[in-house]
Parts: C-alpha cells; structure tokens; sequence
C-alpha cells in the first residue's frame, strides 16, 4: 500500500477518534461527573501506523470548586474508564464502517497525561538538537 494513502488514513482516523470523544464527553450521558470535558481535555491522539492502536494525551483543566477534585483523581478516573472509552469510540467506529466508510473492526485507546508526554517530546527534541549540532561539527 502506498504510504502516503496510509498517512491519509491515519490522520482521518485521528480526526475521528477525537471527535468521537470530544463529541461524547460533552454530553450529559456520562458514567461518571468527572469524565465530562469540564475537568480535562484531550490534546492531542496519536494514531499507530496500522491503525489498531491510538494513544490519546490529555491534559487535566479545572478543578470543582464546590467539591474539591485534585489532577490524580481525574487521572484515576480516566484510567478506570478506559474501557468505557474504548467501548464508545468502537461503536461509534462500527457505525461508520456500516455506513460504508471503510474502517477497521477496532482500535485500542490508551491515555496519557500530556505533561509526561511533553516532557518525553522535549527530551527527545533536545537529543535530536544535539545529535545534529554533534554531527555538524
């Protein structure tokens, strides 16, 4: 297959997976009071190649201010609902298939607090700045 059709694919299946969530988690219908929109956000999902696997990085925003709420339980609970999560985005992905929009049988979401990630991307820039500084001299 032609990589830059799989790039395309890759990228349409992030659109979606981010609009299936953000789409869902804005809804009054959720498990639990916390998963709504209002205490994290999802910034950035990033799709595997082969489109079985897609990490979504979040950040956690806000606090209730009438029952305090610290950034470990949002985490905690975001966890917990993983398989909440992962169980919406496949059905919504199953009704799009349906509806003859290609797409494969599932995918496997993972969250990730996005300042881990940051940080991760910001080490891995500075090595690569480095590495190319070392390499030009």
């Amino acid at each position: 297959m032609d990589e830059g059709v799989q790039h395309k694919r890759v990228e349409a299946m992030r659109s979606l997976v981010l609009r299936i969530l953000e789409r869902h988690l804005s809804s009054a219908q959720l498990p639990v009071r916390q998963l709504s929109m209002q205490y994290w956000e999802i910034t950035d999902v990033l799709v595997s190649f082969n489109l079985k696997t897609a990490i979504c990085c979040y950040r956690v925003t806000a606090r209730d201010k009438e029952e305090p709420i610290k950034p470990f339980q949002i985490r905690k609970i975001i966890k917990e609902s993983t398989a909440y999560l992962n169980m919406v985005v496949n059905q919504e992905l199953d009704q799009a298939r349906g509806r003859g929009m290609g797409r494969p049988r599932g995918i496997n979401l993972k969250f990730v607090s996005g300042a881990a990630t940051d940080r991760l991307m910001g080490m891995l820039e500075a090595d690569v700045s480095q590495s190319e500084e070392n390499d030009d001299k």
